[in-house]
């Protein structure tokens, strides 16, 4: 149990950080820095960084169509390949770019280097995924890697091909899986405009230290010796 001058004194140390809290500023400022870095760490970025962020990361979601998804990321996969067949049949018809391959076509893949054979597989964040005439897992090919895609009565420049997956025209086979309160989402990265991630690390430490600051400062008030009594008071008995 505390004293009466313990209870006081503890009493006057909270008035003390009220009062802090309220002249120095510092727990509001460390707070306001933080939550400035916080917003430019965590601003809107291309649907890709959600291939890299950590499982668990809070993140919205602006979709194409306007609306947002707001939740906990549990990570991206591939669709199956009937799943992805069926939404590719359905998107083929209204494809921007104009003829394009059907899944298991035979295409080429032209320059720089050798080209590349095998049959089309699907559209992937960044590139086209390629099977190869054997039994081998399909291959990744990144827009970068070549020119065109060639197959029977169609040529497509990887750059144009690049350009309407960065507008979100091409349908990805790669879904984002967010947790929401309903349930989980899989929402395809194409439907994806950008992502902003929920971060309060920087507001957090900026509080903090801020807090500590203003401690400090009641400290010192606390430490200052009591003033001397004013020498310029009239000695008793005059008026």
């Amino acid at each position: 149990m505390l004293s009466g001058r313990g209870r006081a004194y503890l009493v006057a140390m909270l008035l003390g950080l009220v009062f802090a809290l309220d002249t120095s500023g510092c727990t509001a400022a460390g707070y306001s820095a933080g939550a400035r870095l916080d917003h430019q760490l965590g601003r809107s970025r291309d649907p890709g960084t959600l291939v890299t962020l950590r499982r668990g990361a809070v993140v919205e979601l602006a979709l194409r169509d306007g609306g947002t998804r707001r939740g906990t990321l549990l990570g991206v996969r591939d669709q199956s390949a009937p799943e992805y067949e069926t939404r590719y049949a359905q998107w083929r018809p209204f494809a921007l770019v104009g003829r394009v391959p059907g899944i298991g076509d035979s295409i080429t893949l032209q320059g720089p280097g050798d080209p590349r054979s095998g049959r089309f597989a699907a559209f992937v964040l960044g590139g086209v995924l390629v099977s190869s005439a054997g039994d081998g897992a399909p291959v990744t090919v990144r827009y970068s890697e070549f020119d065109s895609l060639r197959g029977p009565d169609l040529v497509l420049a990887a750059a144009t091909l690049g350009h309407r997956d960065s507008l979100g025209q091409l349908p990805l086979r790669t879904v984002a899986l967010i947790e929401v309160k309903d349930g989980t989402l899989a929402i395809p990265l194409d439907r994806i405009a950008h992502v902003e991630r929920d971060l309060a690390a920087f507001r957090m430490v900026g509080t903090i230290v801020g807090l500590g600051l203003d401690v400090l400062v009641i400290h010192e008030i606390f430490k200052q010796p009591p003033r001397p009594k004013d020498t310029c008071a009239a000695p008793p008995g005059i008026y």
